[in-house]
């Protein structure tokens, strides 16, 4: 069911740097950043809603079991619900209805609709710099589907003609017509009108540039704002997955982390599913954006025309790559073309690059194919003024010819060799809390007398080895138990030396 609008702050901010003078939005009458009245919750196994909702007077607003969007009897105290129902075991967690950023916190992009024509798209000076005609010569991202979730996109733009997947929907209207809308209304009273309008299509078209033959699902989780709910933005996590989609450009985010997008990425991870966010608009390294500091994600920020770290682009440790940001001209909703900034318009290129090496090998296990992201990228520390921020604009900027040369050394490889998303390794129990227990075994039909003496290993998303530990067998199971004091809240991957691609996951909670 569509959300209802928020009557606070904005939703999920779309990171960004926007307005003529980019100038952050003025002040709202509230600093809330939740919608009223609404809390989100996650049930513990085995326990129903019903059982909830009678025992505290709420009603479901939405849901995708386990997590549930509540309405509160009665009105007010949402941090208080929030820290009452955290102290019920049947509640796994609980959190405010974020609605995003405070309205100092946000800067708007830079739209400015130029014309133009589809030549002046197809050969912008960015396209040489990136080597993308060379690139394209080998991988288009044929065969592949990227979901766009955003604020829907035009599909009868002429650039983006014959590349839009059937099965897209929107989430804000509640409809399978997920266009790029305006309705000429300031909906937000933050003084600008429709300043989201017409983002979704810009992004899908710089997914296209990069990537011509990918098909691009367009997924409407922000009105013309450019804001909506994390709820739906968690649905449309999941309608992107269950629509075949391989890859997933977030170009959006927040200052909260939120479990109930967290448990769709987490999902679509196990899926297989390659996810690209936007590091953020604020021009900070902390609070960092979520989801972009999901280690489960691929984080991008934004460099400048010389490489240079943009002025509005946030920067920290979890950036994993980044790409241009700044005078970019996209194709536009109302059938033109326009310049933007921001990191949004960074995300799309690296989605387009996941097109290339999923192209190349589709069964390339997410570890992996986060790896050959990150290396295909040329140096931008040399540059002094990036010097603030070493090692916090992730592994470089993409480069299409560099990035060539890190997919034809996957190209040798067997499928088999890499294994899939499909693991004969478990953990038990999974999530797990900080501080208790794991177990560590595998299913059946698997020579355990191989696995004797061999290591397990603990790494995050992007492969950097955290822990680790040696394993033996116990009858019929791997005989390992594990207390994982040391690792922060997050998501996990596991693996055991000379058994490649079986590797599993495993999230520690609070």
């Amino acid at each position: 069911m569509p959300h209802p609008r928020p009557t606070k702050l904005p939703a999920l901010v779309i990171p960004l740097l926007l307005a003529v003078a980019g100038r952050p939005l003025p002040a709202s009458a509230s600093d809330r950043p939740y919608f009223e009245g609404e809390i989100q919750v996650k049930l513990a196994d085995g326990v129903s809603i019903e059982h909830i909702n009678a025992q505290y007077g709420t009603t479901v607003a939405d849901s995708i079991p386990p997590c549930y969007l509540l309405r509160l009897p009665g009105s007010g105290d949402e941090v208080g619900w929030t820290e009452r129902l955290l102290l019920d075991p049947d509640i796994a967690a609980a959190e405010c209805s974020w609605t995003g950023e405070t309205p100092e916190g946000v800067r708007q992009m830079v739209v400015v609709v130029v014309g133009g024509t589809i030549e002046d798209y197809l050969d912008q000076n960015m396209v040489a710099r990136l080597h993308l005609p060379e690139v394209n010569a080998r991988y288009t991202g044929r065969g592949i589907l990227v979901a766009v979730l955003d604020t829907g996109v035009t599909a009868s733009h002429e650039a983006l003609a014959d590349r839009i997947a059937p099965g897209g929907w929107d989430f804000v209207s509640g409809d399978g017509d997920p266009s790029d809308e305006s309705f000429g209304l300031d909906e937000d009273g933050d003084g600008l009108i429709d300043e989201g309008a017409g983002h979704g299509t810009m992004v899908a078209g710089l997914v296209h540039l990069a990537a011509p033959d990918a098909q691009i699902l367009p997924v409407r989780v922000l009105d013309d704002e450019g804001r909506g709910s994390v709820f739906n933005v968690a649905k449309g996590i999941r309608h992107a997955a269950q629509q075949g989609a391989q890859v997933i450009n977030l170009s959006l985010g927040l200052q909260q982390h939120t479990f109930v997008i967290q448990d769709q990425i987490l999902w679509a991870n196990e899926n297989g599913i390659a996810i690209i966010a936007a590091a953020g608009n604020l021009a900070e390294e902390q609070p960092a954006y979520y989801p972009a500091i999901d280690p489960q994600t691929l984080s991008v920020a934004a460099l400048d025309s010389s490489d240079v770290k943009a002025s509005f682009s946030n920067w920290h440790r979890s950036v994993d790559i980044s790409a241009p940001g700044v005078g970019i001209l996209a194709p536009y909703r109302d059938g033109g073309y326009a310049i933007g900034a921001g990191t949004s318009f960074s995300v799309p290129f690296i989605s387009a690059q996941c097109s290339w090496i999923l192209e190349e090998n589709g069964t390339l296990p997410l570890v992996e194919l986060y790896r050959v992201v990150r290396e295909g990228v040329v140096d931008i520390y040399e540059i002094p003024e990036n010097d603030p921020y070493l090692e916090e604009l992730g592994s470089g900027r993409l480069d299409g010819q560099v990035a060539l040369h890190a997919i034809q050394g996957i190209s040798s490889l067997n499928p088999r060799d890499l294994g899939s998303s499909r693991t004969l390794l478990r953990v038990f129990p999974n999530p797990l809390r900080i501080g208790d227990q794991a177990t560590i075994w595998m299913q059946g039909g698997t020579d355990l007398a191989n696995a004797r003496n061999r290591t397990l290993r603990i790494h995050d998303a992007g492969g950097r080895l955290l822990d680790a530990y040696s394993l033996l067998v116990e009858g019929s199971q791997l005989g390992v138990r594990l207390r994982l004091d040391r690792l922060a809240r997050g998501t996990y991957f596991l693996s055991v030396d000379g058994m490649r691609g079986e590797s599993f996951r495993l999230t520690l909670v609070r």
